[in-house]
């Protein structure tokens, strides 16, 4: 399969999923006048590509990362200046790459100050010059990221919208229905989360039903980090609509104009009042509709007396019909974040340990702290088997030699890094909360940051990170041959 985009972005013939997107975003977060990539996939009995998070996002973000620390050495200039120079400015967004993505907000710079000021960079080089004298090799890699989430693929599963419920029932309490799976990014507190702000209602009183398509409205998935966009703005919307059902309801009951109420504590009331008298709470106005006979003596004309609203939400940007350059735009949000790996490297016996990951990261409007928190941790973990321990093994014949786990090395806890996080949030336009999806975001820049990192420990071999992972025995071949050369020369 070969797939050529042209300086235009136009796609020339199919490839595979993962090679379009890496294709698409290999610009990431910087400025690229110019651009053209050829594309080719060759068909072969091995495993192609098998990533855990990042589908094709990672791919790009590699080549990218790497890019600009080898650049930056060539130029005699900082990784972080080279990054600086050709980053997307603030005032640029919404940004229009040249390969076709629409990328909705951001601050690099900032991401860039926050995650720098945190690390102490120049100390931390103070410290790399009088460790290497006592024959420590330490070592700091920078990866900026940009993470394409909510994917819209025409004719696939990767479906351009989604439907949520939300229901009232006759306590007063509140039902959400979503074909929205859980598959560990916590939707169970997130999702409530979010109606609970809208209504003001206890979290306790709200009940989440998810992923069974024969109850909640029909939709095919949490694919491509697509929650915070899709499904909270279904829901959010949903849960807007209700809320507007029941103010009319209690307008009716209350005998009160409109702009004089509000929905607080589980009551509708008159604005600045504790005259129970001027308030209904919201069991009552279920009980009053859903128990009492006849559809005018509790809700006014108009309005149907079932306490529930469906919203399907779809995005606004998502372009499948390509324009006249022949690009698309298949992702709505895009988080971002700049990531620093520090590494300590033993050059006795070629073994990597990552000792911390320091993160800036901005996924706009952030519903739940700790759960953006573990979503990043859970893909940096990802990444560091990745680039670290993860590798598929064949012999002369094509055969896999590790085909199971206890020869197939997974990162434990053991080998995942203290990971500190700095949020910072530039809220989306294009989505009602301002929210954007995160689930890959700790995966695409870690291998990049970690082999920035290694290459910066053991700068003094001149040694260059050619393949992943990075095993000791790569690692030990890689100073020979750095020492050779510096006989050499």
């Amino acid at each position: 399969m070969v797939e050529h985009i042209g300086v235009d972005g136009t796609c020339h013939a199919p490839g595979t999923p993962a090679l379009s997107v890496a294709g698409a975003y290999f610009p990431g977060p910087y400025k690229v006048p110019v651009y053209d990539v050829e594309i080719i996939g060759v068909v072969s009995n091995k495993a192609p590509y098998g990533a855990h998070r990042g589908y094709g996002k990672d791919i790009a973000n590699y080549p990218i990362e790497r890019m600009m620390d080898i650049a930056a050495r060539k130029l005699g200039i900082s990784p972080e200046e080279l990054r600086r120079r050709n980053f997307i400015k603030k005032d640029e967004f919404p940004y229009q790459q040249i390969s076709g993505p629409l990328y909705d907000s951001g601050d690099f710079d900032k991401l860039m100050d926050l995650v720098m000021d945190k690390i102490d960079y120049q100390n931390f080089k103070k410290k790399q010059l009088e460790l290497r004298k006592q024959g420590k090799y330490i070592g700091l890699g920078i990866a900026a990221m940009l993470e394409p989430s909510g994917a819209a693929v025409f004719n696939g599963i990767f479906n351009g919208y989604q439907a949520a419920t939300v229901r009232m029932t006759p306590e007063g309490h509140f039902q959400v229905l979503t074909s929205h799976q859980n598959i560990g990014q916590g939707v169970e507190t997130t999702i409530p989360q979010v109606v609970s702000q809208v209504m003001d209602v206890d979290i306790d009183d709200i009940r989440f039903v998810y992923g069974d398509t024969d109850i909640t409205p029909y939709g095919l998935g949490p694919f491509s980090s697509r929650g915070a966009t899709y499904t909270v703005s279904a829901v959010y919307e949903a849960a807007k609509m209700l809320k507007e059902k029941l103010l009319k309801i209690a307008v009716y009951l209350l005998k009160e104009d409109p702009e004089n109420l509000e929905m607080a504590n589980g009551t509708v009331r008159v604005k600045g009042t504790t005259n129970p008298e001027a308030a209904i709470s919201l069991k009552e106005i279920g009980n009053k509709v859903y128990l009492w006979p006849g559809p005018y003596a509790t809700v006014p004309e108009g309005i149907d007396c079932n306490l529930e609203a469906t919203y399907t939400w779809t995005s606004k940007v998502v372009k499948w019909e390509p324009d006249e350059h022949g690009r698309v735009n298949l992702y709505t949000t895009h988080p971002t974040g700049v990531f620093v790996a520090l590494v300590e490297v033993d050059i006795k016996t070629g073994l990597v340990k990552v000792d911390k990951f320091v993160v800036s990261h901005d996924c706009g409007t952030i519903i739940n702290p700790m759960i953006a928190d573990g979503q990043i941790a859970g893909g940096i973990a990802h990444g560091i088997g990745g680039v670290l321990l993860e590798d598929l093994a064949y012999d002369s014949n094509g055969f896999m030699t590790n085909p199971d786990f206890q020869h197939y090395l997974c990162p434990t806890v053991m080998d995942v890094s203290d990971i500190e996080t700095i949020h910072m949030q530039s809220p989306s336009p294009f989505t009602p909360l301002g929210t954007k999806g995160m689930g890959e975001g700790g995966t695409i820049p870690s291998p990049a940051a970690v082999a920035n990192a290694v290459e910066d420990a053991l700068s003094p071999f001149g040694v260059i990170v050619k393949d992943l992972p990075i095993t000791p025995e790569r690692v030990l071949e890689w100073i020979k041959q750095g020492e050779m050369q510096n006989v050499k020369s």
